[in-house]
């Protein structure tokens, strides 16, 4: 007995609805890691410098990615907001450096004025949480799904989902699953007169 699985569609990439199993996503995120390499490569050795393929796979995954955690998440019950927390941290330090930049001041002295002892110890642990979230993060990705449904929709590959469509029967418009289908609605039909 063969399993059917699920065929990605390409319009599902950039959309964050739904859940994704682990494969849907480790397989993504992959294909990402993969597509980098060889666009660094293209850029590097064939356009020199510019990096048209790694700017355009760099857009493609600010669109993609958040959404494929999203769906992940949402396979493990959590809403797609949660990952927002390992990047409060990063976010908040690149804002601090930018205004200690801006700042006519050396750096030492203005980040003496700017913040104090507290604020440091303060964003330090921000940071630390940061770190603590984004491990908490990658367990999360990695475990199982939930099984059956939940809020976000049925589980990957079970039931009625708007943006998977069945795999194509081997063999073409023939075989035994064809067949017995045919066979099936040949005997609901009313006899011919």
């Amino acid at each position: 007995m063969s399993v059917e699985r699920p065929v990605l569609r390409p319009g599902r990439l950039i959309r964050p609805g739904g859940r994704a199993g682990r494969r849907e996503f480790w397989t993504i995120l992959a294909a990402f890691a993969l597509a980098g390499v060889l666009a660094v490569l293209i850029d590097r050795w064939m356009i020199p410098g510019g990096y048209p393929f790694s700017a355009g796979l760099a857009f493609l995954a600010l669109l993609a990615l958040p959404a494929s955690v999203t769906r992940r998440l949402h396979d493990r019950g959590w809403r797609g907001s949660w990952l927002c927390l390992p990047l409060l941290g990063p976010m908040l330090w690149l804002g601090l450096s930018a205004r200690i930049a801006m700042s006519a001041q050396p750096a030492a002295r203005a980040t003496e004025e700017l913040i104090g002892p507290v604020v440091s110890v303060l964003l330090a642990l921000l940071f630390l949480l940061s770190l603590v979230s984004a491990l908490w993060m990658l367990v999360e990705l990695a475990r199982p799904g939930r099984p059956g449904p939940n809020r976000f929709g049925p589980g990957p590959g079970t039931g009625p989902n708007p943006f998977y469509q069945p795999p194509r029967p081997q063999g073409g418009t023939s075989g035994p699953g064809r067949d017995a289908l045919t066979r099936r609605d040949e005997d609901e039909r009313p006899p011919r007169a």
